[in-house]
Parts: C-alpha cells; structure tokens; sequence
C-alpha cells in the first residue's frame, strides 16, 4: 500500500508500507498500492485481455502499481486511478518500445458504482 503524505499544496508524495487492513486495499477505499491485483474503479469497464497483453511476447503484463490521482477540476475525473502494468520477459526490454501500459480509470463524483458519501471503515 502506498501511504499519501503532503509536502507542499502542489506536491504530493507517497511512502510504501506494508502495515494495512485488508480492507484498506479495496476498490471503495481508493487504494493507491504497489502489487497484488488491481482494485479497479468500475468493474463493469475493465480492460480487455488484448489491452494488457505485451506487444513483444502477447503474455499478459503484470500489475505493478496503481496510484489514485482524482483530479477535482475535471467532472468526469473526481474518482480517477492510474494503473502500471509491466512485461516479465526480459527479451522484451531490449525493444525501444518499452513493454510498459499505464492504464486510467476515472469517474465523475455523481455515478453509479459508489455513493457521494465516503464509505464507512472496516
């Protein structure tokens, strides 16, 4: 799990700890974490296989980390979370085209998949 500490009001930064509920890391809680699966925002629109598959080898790329990121300024991206995906096959690396996908999924704070009220602990 990534913890959020603020430096200054334009910069943000994260610490990794490994010190968290299980409950922390659901999707309704917004996690921002490295490893483990991906706690999507909407799970009615995730990627297709073809998406996450490297464009070297065709394996599936790996989670790494996802960072939630909402951006207050842009209605549709009130809940917004980043997605890093990443390709385990060393050959793939050698290409200029880097095996990399980062993949975004957003939502306007008024939507169908979680209240406007933030959810309760635990």
């Amino acid at each position: 799990m990534i913890s959020e500490g603020i430096l200054s009001s334009s910069l943000d930064i994260g610490f990794y700890e490994t010190d968290f509920e299980d409950w922390e890391v659901q999707s309704r809680h917004f996690p921002s974490k490295v490893g483990g699966r991906p706690a999507w925002l909407d799970l009615e629109h995730l990627p297709a296989p073809e998406v996450i598959a490297c464009p070297h080898c065709g394996q599936p790329r790996v989670f790494l980390l996802q960072v939630y990121a909402p951006d207050n300024e842009v209605t549709e991206a009130f809940h917004r979370t980043l997605f890093l995906f990443i390709c385990k096959s060393d050959s793939c690396w050698n290409s200029e085209d880097k095996p990399v996908i980062v993949l975004r999924s957003q939502l306007a704070r008024a939507n169908l998949v979680y209240p406007r009220p933030p959810p309760a602990h635990g």
